[in-house]
């Protein structure tokens, strides 16, 4: 278990997602109503749990369990950590009510993709009972007490269903894959903070991306706390640089696809696009750090290349 003591009262839990240390965190903020912000996949409750003990809240105690969306390595233990935390309301997307009260379709797609993996992943994926969930509308606030609200915007791009959650003590955003992946390895080796876009399959829609982009800019924040992973301060420069990189990568897909190409070829164009960054930082595609950076460039070519098919049959 680890657990990061951030600023304003913040605890960052990584979960592992993948048996993999900084894959993967949810947030706590306890207060005189405590919230957890995301729940991670079920494998990983353990680490959740026993965060919760030492830092001495009982079960009972939470009041608010708020996904950012409902993908399975965001949500997928929502449904038994519910069973286990009597008093939490779940607040979720309109979009993701009736897959987490009936998470079989969420399940299907899924298993669709992960194949054998899907177990060791994602475990047993449990409904939430409807009279659990909430879904706050776009701007809705929510008063956790002692002065903190959180503020709830929906925010397309990555996917439909998705959210980014303001707070207002801590002046940051709650940004799920709404406003990218930071990658700790990699930061590390630049110095900085290492930001790339999540444009992954299926619901990657790069003008609503940009738009998403624009409007978090506008929040002003101090923070971003990302799922994938962990908190950064530089936050205009993040946006600006995550929202070009939206534009540059679909770009640089319609030129690929349009001679020809594929997600693979798309892939190879994408590391091209990184490489000349890195290597002002003295660090080659065959260092060990980059394998993390490797998966998600394979994941966003996926995405890129999905959306452009989908695009052209419409």
């Amino acid at each position: 278990m680890s657990i990061v003591e951030l600023n304003a009262g913040i605890k960052q839990i990584d979960v592992y997602y993948q048996g993999l240390p900084e894959n993967m965190c949810v947030y706590l903020v306890p207060g005189e109503k405590t919230a957890l912000v995301e729940t991670g996949p079920e494998p990983g409750l353990g680490h959740v749990l026993e965060a919760l003990e030492t830092l001495h809240i009982e079960p009972a105690q939470v009041d608010y369990i708020i996904l950012t969306h409902i993908h399975l390595d965001h949500a997928g233990g929502v449904g038994r950590l519910a069973g286990l935390l009597p008093r939490a309301k779940v607040l979720v997307h309109p979009r993701g009510l009736r897959h987490l009260s009936e998470p079989s379709r969420l399940v299907a797609g899924a298993r669709a993709v992960y194949a054998d993996r899907f177990d060791g992943l994602f475990g047993q994926v449990l409904p939430v009972p409807p009279e659990r969930l909430y879904a706050p509308e776009d701007g809705e606030r929510l008063d956790l007490g002692a002065g903190r609200t959180f503020t709830f915007y929906h925010s397309p791009g990555h996917a439909r269903h998705h959210l980014i959650v303001y707070d207002s003590v801590s002046e940051g955003i709650f940004a799920g894959d709404a406003l990218g992946l930071r990658l700790p390895d990699v930061s590390r080796l630049t110095g900085y903070d290492f930001t790339l876009p999540a444009t992954t399959p299926s619901e990657f829609d790069p003008a609503a991306a940009e738009a998403t982009f624009d409007r978090a800019s506008r929040l002003n924040a101090r923070y971003i706390y990302f799922a994938h992973f962990g908190r950064a301060d530089n936050v205009p420069e993040i946006l600006a640089r995550n929202r070009d990189l939206v534009t540059a990568m679909t770009l640089v897909g319609r030129r690929v696809l349009g001679s020809g190409g594929s997600a693979h070829d798309l892939e190879e164009s994408l590391w091209e696009m990184f490489l000349p960054e890195l290597l002002l930082s003295g660090v080659d595609r065959g260092h060990p750090a980059l394998r993390h950076l490797g998966a998600e460039l394979e994941l966003n070519a996926q995405g890129i290349v999905y959306y452009l098919q989908r695009e052209g049959k419409n």
